[in-house]
């Protein structure tokens, strides 16, 4: 239920066609990468004081409600990260084909991470709290890639508008 109520939240703000690319949409991306370092630090403190406390939780025991709140987030998170980039998608692609591409190497790039993380999960420390640390740290670098992808954002115009108003010009 989250992870629809922040796609479709996320979703129809950035669709909006009132707001200019520029300015709204890269704040965007700035409040939802401080969102999620927020996150993953409270995930970082939950793992690390399981690790610590080896508790056993339940619906019943002191500490179950912040653990499940934790993976919660994280799927609403999921849901926004993926709006995210399907955004980018549209905005970066010059053509309805290139979208296709783009959206093809999205998810194959994707799919290759989820085999990754598999694996490294199969191993006992990172299955327990060295993925929660990994992510965090790959959240970090992910700042500075973020940044030079979406810096230029607005530079050359709203290419999604563009492409639907030449859409519009043929019909």
């Amino acid at each position: 239920m989250q992870a629809i109520c922040a796609g479709n939240f996320l979703g129809a703000f950035l669709d909006r066609n009132s707001l200019s690319l520029k300015a709204p949409k890269s704040w965007s991306i700035r409040l939802i990468l401080a969102l999620q370092g927020a996150w993953w630090l409270w995930g970082t403190v939950n793992v690390t004081r399981f690790r610590k406390l080896q508790p056993v939780y339940d619906w019943t025991t002191p500490g179950f409600g912040n653990a499940f709140a934790w993976f919660l987030v994280e799927v609403g998170a999921f849901q926004i990260n993926y709006m995210w980039l399907y955004f980018i998608v549209g905005n970066l692609a010059d053509s309805n084909a290139d979208i296709i591409r783009l959206s093809g190497l999205l998810r194959g790039t994707e799919s290759a991470a989820q085999a990754v993380s598999y694996g490294v999960a199969s191993i006992s420390i990172m299955g327990q709290v060295g993925c929660v640390y990994l992510n965090f740290c790959l959240w970090a670098i992910s700042i500075i890639l973020a940044w030079f992808v979406i810096k230029e954002f607005g530079a050359a115009g709203d290419k999604k508008l563009q492409r639907e108003e030449e859409f519009e010009c043929v019909r």
